[in-house]
């Protein structure tokens, strides 16, 4: 799929729609590219709920990126205003190159890793860990994580709320 920021537009305008005239090669006069709205396709089929596909540029981790700033971000201020201090956004869709802001909840860092892809345990194992009377390696073995995993979860060092 071709970018749409990167292709010349066929009268040769700039592509924010301003009508000035741009050189050979160019899709924008230089810092009009800023005045596009984020880019995204709606309703993505694969998904439960509609995403918001960001089409820019997308980093290795998946997120995209308009600039210096996370698209997310972006798009979650826009609607909603300043990400609270101290909160992470996280994708409620698990789609990190959605843009969606009613698919972005701020949630603190540790709930957003909870939550995440790679997590391997939910609420309801760590309150088996914690009452279970197993060692620690038949615990880890059993869940597929470290034995200090479940020493620190046993000390409340880990999933602290749960």
């Amino acid at each position: 799929m071709s970018n749409p920021l990167r292709e010349q537009h066929p009268d040769g305008l700039c592509g924010c729609g301003c009508g000035e005239s741009v050189a050979t090669g160019n899709r924008f006069v230089r810092g009009h590219q800023r005045r596009l709205p984020l880019l995204y396709i709606e309703t993505v089929t694969d998904y439960k709920t509609p995403c918001w596909v960001w089409l820019g540029r997308i980093e290795p981790n998946g997120y995209g990126k308009r600039g210096k700033q996370w698209a997310h971000r972006i798009s979650y201020e826009r609607k909603y205003g300043p990400i609270p201090a101290g909160l992470d956004l996280d994708h409620l869709c698990r789609v990190p190159c959605c843009v969606n802001p009613d698919h972005l909840e701020p949630v603190t860092r540790s709930e957003n890793n909870r939550r995440g892809v790679g997590a391997k345990l939910t609420a309801a194992d760590v309150a088996t860990i914690r009452s279970a009377d197993g060692s620690h390696a038949a615990l880890a073995r059993r869940y597929g994580v470290a034995p200090w995993t479940i020493n620190r979860i046993r000390r409340g060092e880990k999933w602290a709320s749960a």
